[in-house]
């Protein structure tokens, strides 16, 4: 990887950082060229040097500050691994950072290519994920074969996110587990031990 001057790591975390509260502070319509560089202290042509314009600043945003879900580690069993997801999931949603940026996410991706792509790619990210411990579930006749990703997704996933936005009980550990156990009990096999 080639190492960057730090004055151009600094100009680039100043331009994300104001671009980023920009956002979080106004929505989409508060991003404008104008009111990074007076936020940041950037001079326009600074910024139109690292960015072509405001949609891939807006993504670049977005990536920056967008939590990713690692695939569980090869030597974890199944429900270690999926487990493991799903304390990355219980993070990413309570980063307060992130979940003040996720529903402009949603907005922006019906409208723009950058950010629709982004939310392509962590989607599948964390599919990838998911589908790696299903895969050893599977391999170790503890989930049911029939069992498809997005089936999954909706009973471990879903109640997380719900509990994000409703606020009805609290987003942990300790739900995420309870999810792998309430999946367990629909897709498991007799040998799932619930």
């Amino acid at each position: 990887m080639e190492h960057l001057d730090p004055r151009i790591v600094r100009t680039r975390e100043a331009v994300l950082d104001a671009a980023t509260a920009l956002l979080v502070e106004g929505g989409p319509d508060a991003v404008t060229m104008d009111g990074v560089v007076q936020r940041s202290r950037v001079a326009k042509s600074t910024i139109y040097r690292h960015w072509s314009g405001r949609d891939e600043l807006l993504t670049e945003v977005f990536d920056h500050n967008a939590p990713h879900i690692d695939t569980p580690p090869v030597e974890l069993g199944f429900r270690e691994a999926l487990e493991y997801v799903m304390a990355q999931v219980v993070d990413a949603l309570n980063d307060p950072r992130w979940s003040e940026l996720m529903p402009a996410l949603m907005l922006l991706k019906m409208h723009e290519a950058g950010p629709a792509r982004l939310e392509a790619e962590l989607k599948d990210e964390q599919a990838q994920a998911l589908t790696e411990a299903l895969r050893r579930g599977v391999a170790e006749g503890v989930v049911a074969e029939d069992c498809t990703r997005q089936q999954a997704m909706v009973l471990l996933i879903g109640p997380l996110v719900f509990a994000r936005i409703s606020g009805l009980v609290q987003l942990d550990t300790g739900l995420a587990k309870r999810a792998v156990t309430g999946f367990l009990a629909v897709y498991g096999t007799q040998h799932a031990g619930v």
